[in-house]
């Protein structure tokens, strides 16, 4: 055999070595995504048994509550390499996603072997405290006892897991960047190095100026930098902060990492999340949106506009189901866009009246308004009740909007003008109203079950969404029959959502390490104390800088990178902390819906296809409507404050 066969045949037993490990790691991935699954289904019923007990038989549990966060402690870490896999994790791509394929690929493979830093520090260092917990024969609190230093193993597992998965980016971009090499004049013209070389030089610079000049000043460039260099959110907050806290502390201080994002992930009240995800998106699977257009659509009548204003009332409805923006946008727009767009409307009018209605953490429950009473210790259930009457004015605008459209401008209704003789809609019998009615009721208590019962004082946030899982499983299984293949699709793709936001949280608690080391918060309620600015101009500082931040993050970044910062400062000056809530959220929703990074815009756009400046402009209306209730609401802040103070609170 000659040297060149033998290099052949060693090839081929390499690539084949590495095809099989690489389907290895595939079945151990799918093996901790199927654990994530089990473990929100098990969340679901510890709660629920929690509840019943409490209530049917005036016992508890002993150790449900326990083993309710251990569950939540694990989840992240077991699902954070699986999603990545499955290309869920956030990223501010908006730059890069522009880029040539070789520049693309360069990129990336400084970017994340960058963010390798941050996952062998956070592994190392749980690595070395699990050790510690072990040799101390630390357990948890609480009932249900178990050896701490266990639950921080699957920190390390979790840590190991993505490093294999990064190494497997990696390799996937060296693929392409070495395969069909471009000619000299192509990779000139392309600029292959440059933006890996712009990515390192401003890292460096930061990393100068954090340390010679300003600190501060140093790591709002640092995140500007990572953020922007298109790696994943959680690793990027991540790593900023492992960065920060060596300048500030040294390495002696990467202990506090694991402690912190544990701390960070020991909460009861954060359970409510992946469950509120959960239990939404089997609702999706079941048809139940579909049900309600039908019953919406035979209700509200023959009028020109009717058809508009079902999307509407189906927005706010399933907004009160999903809780999440996203889903809610793509479920809405799927039943509603084909039905408007054969009828003839406005494509514009159609696509922003769909982004408008489906605002979907504007409405309880919200995982927006989780994140943000995890975040600040404020009450998600006042916090749920606080955003109803602003959500309420906000949709009385959308349908006052249509109305008027309807009497006063008919061709506005109507794409290029042209307003049809009559809407083709059958004849509508009561018979046929009762029996949309029966379709639809499941949808239509859901809100009233959830809402209500916290409200009602009857059970608690977190309890409620575990109650929307059992309920969401009962009526997809034994009412709709939905087969179980379509309601394994949805807890698979709440898993993946929900990984995905809860990595951002615990990193945002890395993150927020370097925050309060470097007083950012105090220097900021120093200075607005010492300039004299009123609540009014906190207010205005916090909505041009939410303003512009929403144009490139979704909604949970943008709240774990500035409320560390803002909830002091507008907490100091007087600001009511359930308005800041409702007032955070609506700026939220407006970044979903403004380029270049409006997550809303882009699942409509997939769904009808059209040019996205079509979608924008359809948007404008109901941007600028968004920002009237923020107004009304600053001047009517009772809005905000009745409702909560009228509930009975548990």
């Amino acid at each position: 055999m000659t040297d060149s066969q033998t290099t052949a045949a060693s090839t081929r037993v390499m690539a084949t070595t590495l095809t099989g490990i690489g389907k290895v790691f595939d079945k151990l991935l799918s093996v901790t995504g199927g654990l994530g699954i089990a473990i929100m289904l098990l969340l679901s019923i510890f709660i629920v048994a929690l509840t019943i007990s409490r209530y049917v038989f005036r016992v508890n549990i002993a150790g449900l509550f326990d083993l309710s966060v251990y569950s939540l402690i694990v989840f992240p870490f077991l699902t954070a390499a699986y999603t990545m896999k499955q290309g869920q994790h956030i990223a501010v791509d908006v730059f890069t996603i522009r880029l040539p394929a070789r520049s693309h690929a360069v990129l990336n493979i400084g970017v994340y072997a960058a963010s390798l830093v941050y996952v062998f520090v956070l592994g190392w260092q749980s690595w070395r405290w699990a050790s510690t917990l072990f040799k101390q024969r630390a357990l948890t609190g609480g009932v249900f006892q178990m050896p701490m230093g266990i639950l921080v193993l699957v920190i390390v597992f979790g840590c190991l897991l993505l490093a294999l998965q990064l190494f497997r980016v990696l390799a996937r971009n060296v693929t392409t960047l070495t395969q069909g090499q471009a000619s000299h004049a192509t990779a000139r013209r392309e600029l292959v190095w440059l933006p890996v070389s712009l990515f390192f030089v401003g890292a460096i610079i930061s990393m100068l100026l954090f340390t010679y000049v300003n600190t501060a000043a140093g790591v709002t460039m640092l995140a500007v930098v990572i953020l922007f260099s298109g790696m994943p959110v959680f690793l990027a907050l991540g790593l900023i902060g492992v960065i920060g806290i060596y300048f500030l502390l040294g390495t002696g201080s990467f202990l506090q990492l694991p402690i912190t994002v544990y701390k960070g992930m020991d909460s009861f009240t954060l359970t409510a999340l992946p469950l509120f995800i959960l239990g939404g998106l089997i609702m999706e699977e079941s048809g139940i949106a579909e049900d309600m257009f039908r019953f919406f659509e035979l209700w509200v009548g023959r009028w020109m506009a009717s058809p508009l204003i079902v999307t509407i009332v189906l927005g706010m409805v399933f907004c009160a189901i999903s809780g999440s923006s996203v889903a809610t946008t793509a479920v809405v727009s799927g039943v509603t866009l084909p039905v408007l767009l054969r009828k003839g409307f406005n494509k514009g009018l159609a696509t922003g009246l769909v982004a408008g209605a489906t605002v979907g953490t504007l409405i309880p429950p919200s995982i927006g308004y989780v994140v943000f009473g995890v975040l600040t210790g404020e009450s998600v259930g006042e916090l749920f009740m606080a955003t109803i009457l602003p959500a309420m004015v906000l949709f009385a605008f959308y349908f006052l909007y249509i109305i008027i459209l309807g009497l006063f401008k008919k061709k506005a209704l109507f794409e290029n003008g042209q307003v049809p003789a009559e809407i083709a809609v059958r004849h509508v019998t009561w018979k046929d109203r009762l029996l949309s009615f029966r379709t639809a009721i499941w949808g239509l208590l859901t809100p009233l079950i959830i809402i209500g019962g916290i409200y009602a004082g009857l059970y608690t946030p977190t309890e409620s969404a575990a109650v929307l899982v059992i309920y969401a499983i009962v009526i997809s299984v034994f009412i709709k029959r939905v087969p179980w293949q379509r309601i394994i699709k949805g807890t698979l793709k709440s898993a993946l959502s929900s990984s995905m936001i809860l990595c951002i949280i615990f990193s945002a608690y890395v993150f927020a390490l370097v925050i309060s080391q470097l007083r950012v918060a105090p220097a900021m309620v120093a200075w607005a104390q010492a300039s004299g600015l009123t609540s009014l101009g906190v207010i205005l500082l916090i909505f041009v800088v939410l303003l512009i931040l929403g144009c490139f993050l979704e909604s949970a970044s943008l709240k774990v990178i500035t409320l560390p910062i803002f909830y002091p400062l507008a907490m100091a000056v007087g600001v009511n902390s359930l308005w800041l809530g409702v007032f955070y959220q609506f700026l939220s929703e407006i970044g979903l819906l403004t380029p270049p990074v409006g997550l809303n815009l882009f699942v409509i756009e997939g769904v009808t296809k059209m040019p996205l400046s079509t979608i924008i402009k359809g948007t404008m209306p109901f941007l600028v409507m968004m920002v009237l209730t923020v107004v009304i609401i600053y001047f009517f802040p009772q809005l905000v404050t009745w409702l909560p103070s009228t509930m009975k609170l548990k």
